[in-house]
């Protein structure tokens, strides 16, 4: 294979390939939900890597290997990034066994098509080696799936975004904050491969989308470890009914409270007024016991007193470990129940 390397592809080889290794330390260092994020760069890593080799290749032959390569990524990101909102939203009821079907069949489907191409052209109808340009590039007439593909890869986005917003429009403001941030991120490569498509092009004929998708993940791969954007799951947003007189505490893996209802804000008191994202060290600092207790991560129980407009209250804190999938802990809820009545009466009984 003969290659003329650019800036463009050089760009798109190298930030490939540092996606593909930030996706394994991902996955390896946070797992759980984030390893359907995980899939998804993956795939675009696949996309852009490829799409680098492709536009740097000087005959018909390779630029055609190179594009059966990338539509690996292409074919898969969608339903990737579908699976990964929902369950990111705690939507996992909408799995039923023909949208799981519908995930895997649709990338299976367009991935075979663009391999057999030749015996059909489905997906390109023609392709051309152009040199219209300064170098030679892949002028491509598109088929019936092209566009079936298409319309497929932007109604997941609209899906998963629709999710994500809808999920959470009610939510703590931290939780609004990282999720319109996530919605924003994964949106402008979409814009940005629409303006391609119409033919608005600013850099000729080379597809500015596998860039766009590299910048924008590598944003939110920053976000993160550095910012802690995923640090805000909703790992147990079922569980906190507002309507509750018991206290509810979800803190995650970190020791950070994650969601809390309100029976739990009257028992606890934060000086800023917000409780989400703080430490719970720093809420219960008295309370040396307990912080031990949910160190251990364990199913327990302990009795705590908390003063309460000043007078003390007795609780049965119990502490549940939130388990995933193959016994991996992602985070603890705290369930205070007020037993100072119960304990008033023993006493009184024993009297």
């Amino acid at each position: 294979m003969q290659f003329e390397f650019s800036y463009y592809s050089i760009i798109l080889i190298g930030s490939g390939l540092a996606a593909s290794l930030f996706s394994a330390f991902i996955y390896n260092r946070l797992g759980g939900t984030l390893k359907w994020f995980v899939f998804t760069l993956v795939a675009i890593s696949i996309w852009a890597f490829s799409y680098g080799f492709k536009i740097a290749s000087l005959d018909l032959s390779e630029m055609l290997f190179w594009v059966k390569v990338e539509y690996f990524g292409i074919a898969i990101a969608p339903s990737t990034w579908l699976y990964f909102c929902i369950k990111y939203t705690g939507k996992e009821t909408w799995l039923k066994p023909q949208v799981l079907f519908i995930l895997v069949a649709f990338p299976i489907i367009t991935y075979l098509l663009v391999l057999t191409n030749n015996w059909h052209q489905l997906h390109y109808q023609e392709v051309v080696l152009s040199a219209a340009h300064s170098f030679p590039y892949l002028a491509i007439e598109k088929g019936p799936w092209f566009y079936v593909h298409t319309i497929y890869f932007y109604f997941t986005v609209l899906l998963g975004n629709y999710l994500l917003i809808s999920s959470f429009k009610h939510a703590e403001p931290i939780y609004k904050k990282h999720t319109y941030l996530l919605v924003v991120i994964a949106t402008i490569p979409w814009l940005i491969n629409i303006f391609y498509l119409l033919g608005i092009r600013p850099i000729g004929p080379i597809d500015p989308t596998p860039f766009a998708f590299i910048i924008s993940y590598a944003v939110i791969a920053v976000g993160l470890f550095k910012f802690n954007l995923f640090d805000v799951l909703p790992i147990a947003k079922d569980k906190l009914i507002s309507a509750m007189t018991e206290g509810l505490l979800v803190i995650d893996v970190h020791g950070k409270v994650r969601d809390l209802n309100p029976s739990m804000k009257r028992i606890i008191k934060s000086k800023d007024g917000h409780y989400v994202g703080q430490s719970v060290d720093g809420l219960f600092s008295g309370q040396k016991d307990l912080k031990k207790l949910i160190g251990k991560r364990i199913h327990t129980q302990i009795e705590v007193s908390v003063e309460i407009k000043q007078q003390k209250r007795l609780f049965l804190v119990e502490t549940i470990p939130i388990i995933e999938k193959q016994n991996e802990f992602i985070g603890l809820l705290l369930l205070f129940r007020d037993i100072t009545e119960i304990k008033k009466c023993q006493q009184l009984l024993k009297v």
